[in-house]
């Protein structure tokens, strides 16, 4: 399917209340096909924490394919793009206009769970990081947050010590700034998640 969308084939036409979504939400036609093309499911509308989106299920193991696939074109119209789940079997695409990625943690409530760590407070460290380096924000839920780097922040070491300021449990998986640099160079993946 993925390669089909890069020539402008075989994308699965919108139901009318497809059509009706894309018309009340002002959303792209074209970008709302492709994304019920990959995901290969229906489209709904959702509201949440004062943001309406299109969310589309998807199967787990294919949403990060999805995302990688289509998130630059989404992004390119002021769409936001991510993967979201509470539970591994209620995986979804979600898209919704917005010109920064901090909005997706306000859309996924994603929270440390205390007061020190809000979804405000992840917000404000999402738009620092992003003056600083570049990375997209692949997936979130209410308590975690999967990142993608291009590039990371030149003062890396001081970007380690926020990570573990504001999840202290990924020192259960890595135990030092350097190796969490180290491990985001490598993968380019950083997952954040609050039990």
């Amino acid at each position: 399917m993925g390669i089909l969308q890069y020539f402008g084939l075989a994308l699965q036409k919108l139901t009318p209340e497809e059509q009706d979504i894309c018309i009340k939400l002002g959303f792209d036609e074209e970008l709302m096909r492709l994304l019920k093309t990959e995901t290969d499911s229906p489209l709904a509308i959702e509201n949440s924490n004062f943001i309406a989106a299109v969310v589309s299920p998807a199967k787990p193991e294919q949403a990060y394919t999805i995302i990688k696939n289509c998130k630059k074109r989404f992004t390119d119209r002021s769409m936001r793009l991510f993967a979201n789940s509470e539970k591994e079997s209620d995986t979804r695409i979600v898209s919704f206009y917005s010109v920064n990625e901090s909005n997706i943690l306000q859309f996924a409530g994603t929270n440390g769970k205390t007061q020190e760590t809000t979804t405000e407070k992840l917000m404000e460290y999402i738009e620092s990081w992003e003056k600083q380096c570049d990375f997209v924000v692949m997936g979130a839920g209410s308590d975690w947050l999967q990142l993608e780097f291009a590039t990371i922040p030149e003062d890396s070491l001081s970007f380690a010590q926020e990570v573990f300021e504001i999840c202290p449990d990924i020192a259960d998986e890595i135990n030092s700034e350097e190796k969490l640099i180290e491990s985001i160079k490598r993968s380019k993946i950083l997952g954040l998640w609050w039990d």
